[in-house]
């Protein structure tokens, strides 16, 4: 992302994720990113992991999903 920065050279780069203070940098180009939410997953060995539902979606998941298909977009 900051390949095209002059004054961002790797050592700064590095000093920056190390430190406590936040930096921003204004990007040249917007770059697309993705959040994805999940209280479950899937391991390597093909166990499933759970976490806690921090965000109470998993019950407006589940509503949703006992209403039946067509399911809302």
């Amino acid at each position: 992302m900051l390949r095209d920065k002059a004054d961002w050279a790797a050592d700064r780069i590095k000093a920056a994720m190390k430190g406590t203070e936040t930096v921003q940098v204004n990007l040249d180009k917007p770059i697309p990113v993705l959040i994805f939410y999940t209280t479950a997953v899937v391991l390597a060995r093909d166990e499933v992991e759970f976490f806690d539902d921090v965000y109470g979606y998993d019950k407006d998941l589940a509503q949703t999903l006992a209403k039946g298909y067509p399911y809302p977009g």
